[in-house]
C-alpha cells in the first residue's frame, strides 16, 4: 500500500510538471488552478500525503500496522512520519484551490469521527492509539482548511499546526516509549488487561503514562490542550463553526478511551491470567527519554508563549 501511495505521488508530480513546467514551490505559487492536468496532479499528490498522515479515506492501514509492528517502530511511524507528512502538506497547501476548503474541513471531521469512535471499542492499547492518531490527524487537517480560507489566518494556522504537531509528537512518543518499556511477552503487554495494577508495580511509569493520556485527551496544563485550543480557534475564525463544534465534541468522546487506560492502571487489580507481569527497573535511556517527553508536554501546556515566540 505504501508503494501504491508513492506511485500516486510520483504520477501526480508528473502531471503537475506537465501543466506548469516546474515542481518547485516558488514557481508553482503563480500557477492558476484551472488546468485539468494541474488539478488532477494535485489530487493525486494529496491522496498520497493523506495516506502517509492517515486521513480518511486512506486510514485503513493504520490500526493493523501499528498493532503488528514492534512498538519502537510504531512510535516512529506515529510521530516522525506523521509530522513529516503534515509539514509537507502545510508547505504545499497553496496548491489546493481555496474553493475546496469546505471539502477539506468535511474530511477532517469524518477523520476525527472515525478515529475517536473506532478507539472506543479497542482492547489493545497500540490499536487504540492508532485510532487516536487518526483522530489527531483529522484535527490538524482542520488547520489546513482554515489556511485555505484567506491570507489573514495563514500565520495563525501554521503556528497552530506546528504547536499541535510538536505537542502530539512528544506525547505520542512518550506513550509508545512507555509501552515498549513494559512489554514482556508481545501481545499481552499492550492490552488494557496487562496494564491493570501498573500503578502498584511501576508507579513512575503509570504516572508518566497518565500525563501522556491526559495530554492526548486535551486536559488543561498539557501541550495537548493548548494545541487543540489553537486549532479550534483557527477553525472557528475561518468560519467552520459546525466543524469546530463537532471536533470539540469528538475530543470529549476521546477522553473516554484515554481514561480507560488510567482506570486500568490505578483502579483495577492486576490480572491473574496469562504470563505474570514482572516489575523491572527502568533503563536509563528510557527514563531520560520519558522525562524529556514529559517535561516538554508540561512546558508546552504551561508556557506556550515561549514556544510560539520561537516559531518561524
Amino acid at each position: 500500500m505504501g508503494a501504491f501511495a508513492a506511485a500516486f505521488f510520483l504520477y501526480g508530480a508528473g502531471l503537475i510538471y506537465m501543466a506548469s513546467g516546474s515542481v518547485t514551490f516558488a514557481d508553482l505559487r503563480g500557477v492558476q488552478h484551472a488546468s485539468p492536468l494541474f488539478v488532477s496532479g494535485v489530487g493525486l499528490v494529496l491522496a498520497s500525503v493523506f495516506f502517509k498522515v492517515s486521513v480518511f479515506p486512506f486510514h485503513l492501514w493504520v490500526p493493523d500496522v501499528y498493532e503488528g509492528s514492534p512498538t519502537p517502530v510504531t512510535a516512529l511511524m506515529a510521530t516522525g512520519t506523521k509530522a513529516a507528512g503534515f509539514a509537507f502538506l502545510l508547505s504545499s497547501a497553496f496548491l489546493i484551490p481555496p474553493a475546496q476548503a469546505g471539502l477539506i474541513a468535511a474530511i477532517a471531521v469524518i477523520t476525527m469521527a472515525i478515529g475517536n469512535l473506532g478507539a472506543l471499542v479497542q482492547k489493545d492499547v497500540k490499536r487504540m492509539l492508532a485510532y487516536s492518531g487518526i483522530a489527531h490527524a483529522g484535527t490538524i487537517l482542520l488547520v489546513v482548511a482554515g489556511y485555505l480560507r484567506g491570507d489573514l489566518l495563514h500565520k495563525e494556522a501554521v503556528d497552530a499546526a506546528m504547536f499541535y504537531l510538536a505537542a502530539y509528537v512528544f506525547t505520542a512518543a512518550g506513550a509508545f516509549g512507555l509501552l515498549a518499556s513494559i512489554e514482556h511477552d508481545g501481545e499481552r503487554a499492550t492490552t488494557l488487561e496487562s496494564l491493570k495494577g501498573l500503578a502498584q508495580r511501576r508507579p513512575f511509569v503509570a504516572a508518566a503514562m497518565t500525563l501522556f493520556m491526559l495530554s492526548l485527551g486535551g486536559i488543561p496544563a498539557t501541550g495537548g490542550f493548548l494545541g487543540k485550543w489553537f486549532v479550534f480557534s483557527v477553525s472557528y475564525r475561518s468560519g467552520f463553526v459546525a466543524a469546530t463544534v463537532i471536533g470539540a465534541l469528538l475530543s470529549v468522546v476521546g477522553m473516554a478511551y484515554y481514561l480507560r487506560v488510567i482506570v486500568a492502571m490505578y483502579m483495577e487489580p492486576e490480572s491473574k491470567t496469562g504470563t505474570p507481569a514482572t516489575a523491572h527497573p527502568a533503563a536509563l535511556p528510557m527514563a531520560l527519554a520519558t522525562a524529556v517527553c514529559a517535561v516538554f508536554v508540561l512546558a508546552m501546556g504551561c508556557l506556550p508563549g515561549y514556544f510560539l515566540d520561537r516559531m518561524p
